[in-house]
């Protein structure tokens, strides 16, 4: 008995050894790729791994342009749109906006006011929406930004692309349409790398304007934007600013479409100009046709005495970037003091008007004088009148015009004591040896003289450092030295890096005065700065 219980267990034991050995061995889990979240139409509830397949309630896949591929029309084609991520109503999805804490974003938005620690002026927005006006672009859609009340001029938008952008030889610009709500709008872009501005490698072109500022029409334009030469690799993202002149108190709407590669522009003439006709005095004031002498006589004219502007061709005639008037004057018997009116009709109806300062008119030999105008927003004038301001001396005034959108370029290949400038780099260098402490380079372009600066303008140039910072500052003179004073030194502008940028030097009104020479300092010594395109402007409104 005890046997058959022994033979009776062994058998019971392989049994269950066997049953083990017989048990399946441990099934790795299976990672399954698709779309993960519930709220799209093609969810899949087994999906593990989300593979950035989810398409929209909308029934439309974001995927990032590739401007390598073709030019980017923002239109859906088989389910998918070429652009950043958006919402149902069209509106860019706020979970693929880039910042700090979304590096992994690609787009984004900037621009918006703060005010003792509360927004008085938001960022813009961006969404898809239906093209509102076919004239001149029939896509069925185009990309809406809304800058917004109150904030930065400069706000603007941004947006990535899947691969670095790759110019063609023959095509270093990028166009752009861009509908505008108005006439004369300066749009401006950048592109960058799609990399927070902290980052070491984060890299820029700088501000670009489009080849077209003064032909900008209210409504559809296809702007060019030339890439600056030997800076277009290594890029990604694309930087717009609509209406980097432009403060607005109310929303604004903008629209872009239809971005590619381009031939580079050619840039639209500047200092446009319009001939201005001084034949009608009044009240007294003498003009002698042959000679081109205008004289205010002490008796028989009335204080007000003036010339009007006979060519009414020219009117209505706007400032909406700062402009000139320029003529050529003679004051062979004494200084003469000339200004000049702009009214928006002539008397009575005459606001709003503005009244340059007077430009003095000096000895017998005809010289070309400049009397500069501020941007007068969207004011619009119907009337132009010169007055003398000094009694019964006779002055010569011919050829006068107005200059639009006047460029005051400064030339600065002049260097002296010291200073040295390479003129195939546009490189200057202030050496620690053999270089006297006031060495400078001054501006050869006399045309500009005399100026004046009778409201808030700025020097702007393009510069680049890149063997280290290098800090540099401007000075106005009435004559070169040793004749300088009035005077006005400029504060110091770092440039640093080697991508060239544009920067700002602010000159605030100097009232009355007038300069015949302009200087430029570096305060850095031994390190090359590149400076060109240098320029006086009309300074932004805040």
């Amino acid at each position: 008995m005890k046997n058959n219980l022994y033979i009776l267990s062994i058998l019971s034991l392989i049994f269950i050894i066997s049953c083990k050995d017989d048990e399946p061995a441990p099934v790795e889990p299976t990672v399954v790729t698709g779309c993960t979240d519930p709220t799209a139409s093609n969810y899949n509830a087994d999906a593990t791994e989300d593979d950035g397949s989810c398409i929209t309630a909308s029934g439309v896949f974001y995927q990032l342009p590739n401007l390598n591929s073709g030019a980017i029309t923002f239109e859906e084609v088989d389910g998918i749109v070429y652009g950043p991520s958006a919402l149902e109503d069209g509106s860019f999805d706020p979970e693929y906006e880039f910042d700090e804490d979304n590096t992994g974003g690609h787009w984004g938005v900037f621009g918006e006011v703060e005010t003792d620690g509360v927004v008085t002026g938001e960022n813009p927005t961006m969404a898809y929406v239906a093209n509102p006006d076919t004239n001149g672009n029939d896509s069925s859609t185009i990309v809406e930004i809304t800058k917004k009340a109150n904030s930065q001029k400069w706000s603007g938008v941004y947006f990535d692309f899947a691969e670095n952008f790759v110019f063609p030889a023959d095509k270093q610009a990028l166009k752009i349409d861009f509908w505008s709500p108005e006439a004369g709008l300066e749009v401006r872009i950048k592109v960058e790398t799609a990399l927070l501005q902290s980052d070491d490698n984060f890299a820029t072109t700088g501000e670009i304007t489009s080849n077209v500022i003064n032909g900008v029409v209210a409504g559809w334009n296809t702007l060019t934007f030339n890439m600056p030469e030997g800076n277009t690799e290594g890029y990604n993202r694309l930087v717009i600013i609509p209406s980097i002149k432009v403060a607005v108190t109310e929303d604004v709407k903008y629209y872009f479409d239809n971005i590619d590669y381009s031939a580079p522009g050619e840039p639209e003439p500047v200092n446009v100009t319009l001939d201005l006709t001084f034949e009608n005095p009044f009240d007294g004031v003498t003009y002698d046709e042959t000679t081109s002498t205008y004289t205010f006589p002490s008796t028989g004219a009335q204080d007000w005495a003036g010339v009007s502007n006979s060519n009414d061709t020219m009117y209505p005639l706007d400032f909406s970037e700062a402009g000139a008037i320029q003529f050529t004057g003679a004051a062979p018997n004494g200084d003469v003091d000339v200004r000049f009116r702009f009214e928006y009709n002539p008397y009575p109806d005459t606001e709003p008007s503005y009244n340059t300062v007077a430009v003095t008119v000096s000895g017998e030999t005809e010289t070309t004088y400049t009397v500069l105008v501020p941007s007068q927003g969207a004011n619009t004038f119907s009337s132009v009148i010169m007055y003398l301001d000094t009694r019964d001396i006779g002055v010569v005034v011919k050829d006068a015009k107005v200059v639009k959108d006047y460029d005051l370029g400064l030339s600065f290949d002049n260097p002296f004591d010291g200073l040295t400038y390479d003129e195939t780099t546009s490189t200057y260098t202030f050496p620690s040896t053999g270089a006297q402490d006031w060495a400078g380079v001054s501006n050869s372009n006399d045309a500009i003289y005399p100026i004046t600066l009778s409201s808030d303008m700025e020097v702007r140039f393009t510069g680049a450092a890149p063997n280290g910072d290098v800090n540099v500052r401007f000075r106005f003179e009435y004559n070169p030295y040793p004749d300088t004073e009035p005077s006005y030194n400029t504060v110091a502008v770092t440039v640093t890096g080697a991508t060239e940028t544009t920067y700002s030097v602010p000159v605030p009104s100097q009232g009355a005065n007038t300069f015949s020479s302009v200087i430029m300092y570096l305060d850095t010594r031994d390190i090359g700065v590149v400076v060109k395109d240098v320029g006086i402007h009309n300074a932004p409104n805040e």
